[in-house]
């Protein structure tokens, strides 16, 4: 009796355990907070901020904004200070005492100091050019940064598309499925009940599998193109990933072909880094005709020195320093005068080099509005055949409804039925496709118009 009445209380002890689990799992999960969807302006935040190649642009940067002020301390003088200590031990011929003539051993110990200065006086700008020079690369240093943004940002929208025309494509298989799962639970009761053959049961189940495997494969995909574009944008955590979706009228393009061009020939970084180019270029020109010109320097030292000789009467140590005080002055001026004729070799290559730039820079422009033009024009035939899909899939539609009522009422066979249900399905994912070019396109034309930040 004792027995019964323990496992009769454990039994009520674990239900009312495991009831409480269940209201604390409840309880948890009506409390959980809706997963957070990065849209694109996310996507590019967080790329920008932890990118690798971002962020070695970043230091590249900062490397030769230490250079430009490298460049302008050489402006300023030098200064340096010296002091010397020295012992010598030795023999040396005595010209005067008793030991005139008589090598005699010597033993002394000698310090002096003294304190140097030097400074450019005049060079015809050599060092302002090179300074000038400097800033340029730092500025190209500074548009490189920007370069990698915008290329990584076009890599971010073609990985971000990918992903939203995965996510449509498994809803339609999902929907597909869906209303094929309901026509097998159908024609399984219809065949319990001995009003169809068994050859049309096998083939709604032979129909259930394809679609089944079909919805599979998309599931696949979307978790694929989230993957891809979560390992662009170096994310820690991908499992857990997911993107908001872009509606039609939020990139509406309206700006016009001329206005695309013009904005992106003065925004793109790769135009502004060939002009800066250019700019090097004529500065190097001048930087070599400088060494056509003599260089003055001027140079001063302060310091002073003192001697003492051992086993013999010498003058305080402390009174040579403050005696043997000097000073020096001097300016010196550096002449070219022959060189094998290279100073004129680098100018003519510096000119030639210029001219070279000069010409990159219009082949940048070019190519630039040639890619602008082209994308424009997809944009243009995207536009249109987003429309003809549109038009093609709601016919589809209407084909796709006529024909399930007429195969419920035994007009059409299942064959035609099928065949028409799954024009209507290409037509919804041609729809989709259609919709998603155009969208990428004018996606990419507005980010040729922006302006890259900092």
């Amino acid at each position: 009796m004792f027995f019964w009445a323990i496992t009769f209380y454990s039994l009520r002890a674990l239900k009312a355990m495991k009831f409480a689990s269940t209201s604390i799992a409840l309880l948890l999960s009506t409390n959980t907070f809706p997963q957070k969807k990065w849209d694109l302006q996310d996507c590019f935040s967080y790329a920008y901020k932890n990118n690798l190649q971002i962020k070695e642009a970043s230091l590249a940067q900062q490397i030769q904004a230490k250079e430009v002020k490298f460049q302008k301390n050489k402006r300023l003088p030098t200064l340096s200070a010296r002091i010397n200590n020295g012992f010598s031990y030795g023999f040396q011929q005595v010209f005067s005492g008793e030991f005139v003539g008589q090598y005699k051993e010597i033993q002394s110990y000698r310090n002096d100091g003294a304190v140097n200065a030097s400074i450019v006086l005049w060079n015809k700008n050599a060092q302002k050019i090179r300074i000038e020079n400097e800033e340029i690369n730092l500025i190209n240093s500074l548009l490189a940064t920007q370069q990698k943004k915008f290329e990584l940002q076009m890599e971010i929208i073609a990985k971000y598309y990918s992903v939203l025309i995965a996510k449509e494509r498994l809803e339609l298989a999902k929907q597909v499925f869906e209303n094929r799962e309901k026509q097998k639970e159908n024609k399984e009761e219809l065949y319990q009940l001995g009003n169809i053959a068994r050859n049309l049961l096998s083939q709604e189940k032979a129909n259930w599998i394809q679609d089944w495997q079909t919805y599979q494969t998309e599931k696949i995909n979307l978790k694929k193109a989230l993957f891809e574009l979560a390992i662009l944008l170096q994310l820690p955590n991908k499992e857990s990933f997911d993107v908001a979706d872009v509606s039609e009228e939020s990139l509406a393009l309206e700006k016009s072909l001329e206005e695309v061009v013009h904005l992106a020939l003065s925004n793109r970084a790769s135009i502004q880094i060939a002009k800066e180019k250019v700019e090097f270029s004529k500065n190097e020109i001048g930087s070599y005709k400088t060494q056509y010109y003599p260089k003055i320097t001027l140079d001063y030292s302060l310091g002073s020195s003192a001697q003492q000789v051992f086993e013999n009467e010498n003058i305080a140590f402390k009174e040579q320093f403050r005696n043997n005080f000097y000073q020096y002055v001097s300016i010196g001026i550096q002449i070219p005068l022959f060189n094998q004729g290279n100073t004129k070799i680098k100018i003519q290559q510096a000119k030639i080099k210029t001219t070279l730039q000069e010409l990159q820079l219009e082949q940048e422009k070019q190519n630039l509005k040639n890619n602008i033009e082209t994308l424009y024009i997809d944009m243009l035939a995207a536009k249109e055949n987003y429309q003809a899909a549109k038009e093609a899939e709601k016919q589809t539609k209407e084909v796709s409804l006529f024909s399930e009522k007429s195969y419920e009422i035994g007009a059409i066979t299942a064959f035609e039925y099928t065949r028409m249900r799954n024009e209507y399905v290409l037509s919804q994912l041609k729809k989709i496709q259609r919709k998603y070019e155009l969208l990428f396109k004018q996606q990419l034309l507005e980010s040729y118009t922006l302006k890259m930040k900092k």
